[in-house]
Parts: C-alpha cells; structure tokens; sequence
C-alpha cells in the first residue's frame, strides 16, 4: 500500500480558505541524507574494487531518487492572517545545493524563521546562505530557535552572524535573531506553529555523556497527552519521520529493525517515512522490502530530496506530489 502520487503545482503565496488558515499544508523534503551525503565521491571516483551502485545510479535520471543532501525540512504553515509562512527545520552544508533545486521549482521566495535541531555540520553549515532572504526579508532579521548548546556552536563557526560587529570584509551578513530555547522539553511557538520538542541521543561526547538533538512534534501539538515524550511516540497524528542510518544500529542512529519498531509504537495514522539515509540504501530496494512489512500501523516509505507532503484541506488525506528533477 502507498500514498497516492498526485502532480501539485506550487501553493499560492496566500490562501483565503477558513479551513487551511492556521495549518501545515505543505512539507518540503530538501534534504533525505547524511552528513555526507550521496553520492560519496570516493565512490565515484573509485577505481578498484566493486562499484557502489547506489551512488552512481544517483547521478543516472533513473536513479535520482538516491541523490540525497542533509537531511532537512521545510513546513509550510498557512497563517490565520492568510499568508503562508516557511519555517525550515535544519540549514546544513548543502542547503543551498537545495534551495537551488527546489525553491524555483516550487515557488519559494522566503525564509520566515529557522529551527535547529543541534550543532553539527549538516545541520547549521549553510546560515550564511541564508544571507540573500534575510536582506530581502521585510519583517527584519529571520529569527532562529534552538538550544543554548547549539548557539555556542553557532558562535564557534559564525561569530560575525551572532554579533556583527565582529563581520570583516564588506559587513554584509546574514541577518538573524536567535531565540534560545529555554528548556528543550516545553513547546515553542514559532509565528504561530507550536512545536513540541523531543530530546534524542544522536551520539556521545567524549566523556561519554549522551549528545542531545531536537526532534519535534507540529500541527496538533496541543492534543498530547501530558508527559511529551510519550505524546510524541503514542500520538502521532498524521507523518512520521525517522532516521535509519544503517542496516544495523549505530550510535547516533537507528537501525532498520529499530526505526520499523518505532512505526509500530507510534502508530501514526496516515504516513510514515525514513529518512538521513546513506549510501547503503537504494531508494527502489527499500521502498519493496518497506512494502513487505506485516501488518504495520499505515504505510511506510523512504523519502526523498524533493518530495512534497500537500494537504490544504483538514479533511483530505495528505498527498505526496510527483518527483521531477530536471
């Protein structure tokens, strides 16, 4: 069983319909890979040994659904004041290979307000390019949430983006307003979206204390039950999104068998997704052994960079738009 593939041409920049105002309408995957990404270029560039088909068959028009950059999510909200807002989860390395590739295809001219989930490469590498939408943005800086451990992070790698004052050259840096949040555990509104957030292990430091990341419940947040964990993995209400690097577990990561497990103890109702994939999962491949699976809650496919979850009606089944790559 899979969503229906529907063609869907880019949402208007403003909606006058009551039952969209204040929802998520739209979710854009810019990025379904690691840190790395795929293609690995070593394995491109490899001349001995067996050839890694995935990632070549990513560079092929066939094969384009394996071409993976940082993993990456844009929600588009549509505002009760009628305009529709685009909240990005996650600016990493690649950000603007994406943005290149998706947001004339889809009609997007601005950025309103970033989310971080921690400090790593692919998820914070690409705010400086964010420059060119915070200048043409007319609300002033884009305002960026996150932890207070990611923003020192932050501070490392840009100091000139958190001060400016500290900007060389010609000055012209990224406008933005960090938000800290102030205890990772308590929802957050971002221009009107309530995001609950979810603290999950996403490695160790080296004294072998667990490395935290945000993961975070939208939309609906406000039906969850009060202990937010278990609000997050009992009531999933529509998509899922999980992160199976490997086959096998790794340590900042889910494996297979432990990503399918959290579909059957989420019980999402309508969709479910896998995502941050390396270069060991062929995109065709899994989408098979993923329709394989007995009896699970609702159906559950790998994502791809590109892909688009569109429902501008409460009432209508969420719908994923058709993959074109030109």
């Amino acid at each position: 069983m899979t969503a229906p593939l529907l063609p869907e041409p880019p949402l208007p920049l403003t909606t006058s319909s009551s039952q969209t105002k204040g929802r998520v309408v739209e979710l854009l995957f810019l990025g379904t890979g690691t840190s790395g990404g795929v293609p690995n270029i070593t394995c491109i560039t490899s001349t001995t040994g067996p050839a890694c088909r995935v990632c070549h068959s990513s560079l092929t028009p066939e094969g384009r659904k394996n071409l993976r950059r940082n993993t990456s999510l844009l929600i588009r909200y549509a505002h009760p004041d009628g305009k529709i807002r685009n909240i990005l989860i996650d600016c990493g390395k690649t950000f603007y290979a994406s943005a290149l590739d998706w947001f004339p295809k889809y009609g997007i001219q601005e950025i309103h307000a970033v989310i971080l989930t921690h400090g790593h490469a692919d998820a914070i590498m690409g705010l400086d390019d964010l420059r060119p939408f915070s200048h043409r943005r007319l609300g002033g800086p884009i305002p960026v949430y996150l932890t207070n451990q990611t923003l020192s992070v932050v501070r490392g790698a840009f100091p000139y983006i958190v001060d400016s004052n500290l900007a060389t050259g010609g000055g012209e840096v990224p406008r933005l307003q960090f938000h800290e949040l102030s205890d990772p555990r308590k929802p957050f509104n971002v221009l009107g979206l309530e995001f609950l957030p979810l603290e999950v292990e996403h490695g160790v430091f080296a004294d072998g204390c667990p490395f935290l990341c945000l993961g975070f419940r939208f939309d609906d947040v406000g039906k969850s039950p009060t202990d937010h964990r278990q609000g997050l993995i009992s009531t999933a209400s529509t998509d899922y999104f999980l992160h199976p690097l490997l086959e096998t577990k790794y340590s900042s990561h889910f494996g297979y068998d432990q990503a399918v497990e959290a579909v059957r103890e989420a019980q999402p109702k309508e969709l479910a997704f896998f995502t941050d994939l390396t270069h060991e999962w062929d995109h065709a491949t899994l989408s098979h052994r993923l329709s394989l699976l007995p009896s699970p809650p609702c159906p559950v496919q790998p994502a791809y960079d590109g892909m688009r979850l569109v429902c501008q009606d409460p009432l209508d089944p969420w719908t994923i738009s058709s993959f074109t790559r030109d």
